[in-house]
């Protein structure tokens, strides 16, 4: 890990807490509506079975459920990119691998793994790193959220690597120091974290 163990509070915290801020604003207005509002629910099949990507076979969650009159809407909160965002922050080292990391919204990074190709790269520790923090986990930065990350795409082929995104949903912004932890044993050379392009 980075020998600044604070840098994620310090650049990302902003980004997050705007998000934090539009998911709780819209369950307001759900719950003012008189409606009933479910945080963050796991996606299901028509079937109920649990929904999961393709390739790494994950589950993934929904913004919101928002039940009135028998109809469910599940609306995604799409979050502006951060105006006061600082512009970038420095590579950061753990053992050989870099990840540089600019500024991006909280529900649409980007992830980039460059150095190999689909089958070239471990992705247990990735797996195993969404897993654990798509596990409820309240606290008292958002005690009505449950400070989880909602999904993890299928990689796809780029030049020289794979891109993912990733919607980080309520999960506090040590989430992502674990994800610099997790990335550095999947044998990706170096990697970069930042604004998904339909994003931008």
């Amino acid at each position: 890990m980075s020998g600044d163990e604070t840098w994620p509070r310090r650049r990302l915290g902003p980004m997050r807490d705007l998000h934090v801020s539009d998911l709780l604003e819209r369950m307001a207005r759900g719950l003012d509506s008189g409606a009933d509002v479910t945080a963050e629910p796991l996606a299901r099949t028509q079937d109920g079975a649990m929904a999961r990507t393709r390739r790494l076979h994950l589950p993934f969650r929904r913004d919101l459920a928002i039940t009135s009159q028998a109809r469910v809407l599940h609306p995604r909160i799409d979050t502006p990119l951060d105006p006061t965002a600082a512009p970038g922050i420095t590579a950061l080292c753990t053992g050989a691998f870099s990840l540089n990391v600019t500024p991006f919204q909280w529900q649409a990074a980007e992830l980039r793994l460059m150095g190999g190709d689909m089958d070239a790269f471990v992705w247990a520790p990735l797996r195993l790193w969404f897993l654990e923090w798509t596990q409820p986990r309240r606290g008292d930065e958002s005690p009505d959220l449950l400070g989880v990350v909602h999904s993890l795409s299928d990689p796809e082929t780029i030049p020289g690597g794979v891109r993912l995104r990733i919607d980080f949903g309520s999960s506090p912004v040590d989430c992502v120091g674990e994800l610099l932890d997790a990335l550095s044993r999947t044998g990706a050379d170096s990697g970069a974290l930042g604004l998904a392009p339909e994003a931008a």
